[in-house]
């Protein structure tokens, strides 16, 4: 059967997701792998690109407030629905035919549900693989994430576009991507500091190597969770557009400027200013 066309808005396209149509039959799960990423690192990308071939699960951020909400509007569920009903759920029918198992989240999604180190190292051993997704130019990442903050277009398939209402160029805000320079870096940290309790079962890839090597990236991802045999049934064409434009790059060299502006800037005088005689 011929798949309905995803739906362009966020909300919709998570609805889409949890939908019947991307349930597995139910078979025992064998590895559980999560990815753990940034805003902005490419995970949709990654991840689409797992799922493509059918037997790296379907890896999505299932757990954050959006998927577990459509989750309980998909059965009708109370809103006090425990967090591991939502678990055994996804692991029924979001595990591929051949055992594999997959979940995708950023590092505010792991703080919201486990506030706590000991909740979160709880959480993460419950999986056999990690793959550690980041990205070397902070600053393209920065403007990315604002930019997606602004527009709220997250991620677009491959067929996809999106009309602006407003012009871009009137959403810089030079704070705005400061603000979000620095939650980079914090949540990245944090993810290394936390991963680091389960180095031998990590692996680590970068945005750049895989917006530049895009099946090769997702082979070698294939092949550190230990499943060499799913690569030849990759899709090599990427399921999402590029969301990069010329604008990014104006944003970028703009925030350049500002930043060499507000670093040349003296600070204001402390010295009081002489009486008037």
């Amino acid at each position: 059967m011929k798949r309905a066309k995803a739906p362009a808005d966020e909300v919709d396209k998570v609805r889409y997701d949890m939908s019947a149509e991307f349930d597995f039959p139910e078979v025992p799960c064998r590895l559980k792998y999560l990815v753990c990423s940034i805003p902005r690192t490419g995970s949709w990308l990654l991840c689409t690109g797992l799922a493509s071939t059918g037997q790296a699960g379907r890896p999505a951020e299932y757990i954050s407030r959006p998927y577990m909400n459509a989750f309980k509007q998909r059965f009708g569920l109370p809103d006090d629905t425990s967090k591991e009903e939502f678990w055994q759920y996804l692991l029924k029918h979001r595990t591929s035919p051949n055992g594999a198992f997959g979940v995708k989240m950023h590092f505010e999604h792991i703080q919201a549900n486990f506030p706590k180190p000991a909740e979160k190292r709880k959480f993460l051993a419950r999986f056999d693989r990690f793959i550690f997704l980041w990205r070397r130019d902070k600053l393209a990442q920065a403007v990315s994430a604002f930019k997606a903050s602004r527009t709220k277009v997250f991620r677009l398939g491959a067929e996809e576009s999106v009309q602006q209402a407003q012009p871009l160029a009137e959403l810089y805000d030079y704070a705005g991507i400061a603000d979000r320079l620095s939650t980079i870096a914090t949540q990245e940290a944090s993810w290394r500091a936390i991963l680091g309790f389960f180095a031998e079962r990590t692996f680590s890839v970068t945005y750049e190597e895989l917006s530049s090597d895009y099946a090769g990236t997702l082979r070698r991802v294939l092949a550190a969770l230990g499943l060499d045999e799913a690569a030849s049934a990759l899709n090599t064409r990427p399921q999402l557009r590029p969301q990069r434009d010329d604008m990014n790059t104006a944003w970028e060299e703009r925030f350049v400027r500002d930043l060499a502006g507000a670093e040349a800037d003296p600070p204001a005088s402390t010295q009081s200013e002489p009486s008037a005689r």
